[in-house]
């Protein structure tokens, strides 16, 4: 929750300081559709990656760089994610990369839940194959 505040505030104001339409840029395609919610009757936010483009190794080309220092706002995860943007975005004022809002040290698990259940979880992507356990 503390995440999609943090999202939200530097939108709303920056949204709320703007008698222009406001163009925001996303990353990828889950930022868009929050960008999208957040300002619902406004200028719809701009996608620089299309859908199923991997951000892990993406290369900028010079219409993606023009895009990106065009729009007033660019949202994206942050260099954990989208390594290629860091040179060009990290230390932006029009850029707000979401990871580095959150800080991991007020993180506390949930009351009951143990991560160690979750360690003979790492070398596979579904649970799928618990489905044979299960009698």
């Amino acid at each position: 929750m503390r995440a999609l505040f943090l999202l939200t505030l530097p939108l709303l104001l920056l949204l709320s300081s703007q008698a222009r339409a406001l163009e925001v840029l996303t990353t990828i395609k889950p930022l868009q559709l929050i960008a999208g919610a957040i300002t619902e009757g406004g200028e719809a936010p701009e996608l620089l990656l299309a859908p199923g483009t991997s951000p892990h190794d993406y290369a900028l080309r010079p219409s993606d760089v023009r895009r990106i220092k065009q729009a007033d706002l660019v949202l994206w995860i942050g260099p954990e994610l989208e390594g290629f943007l860091n040179p060009l975005l990290d230390k932006q004022p029009n850029s707000l990369a979401l990871l580095a809002q959150i800080d991991t040290d007020d993180h506390h698990p949930q009351p009951g839940h143990n991560h160690a259940d979750h360690a003979d979880h790492a070398d596979h992507a579904d649970h799928a194959d618990h489905a044979d356990h299960a009698d």
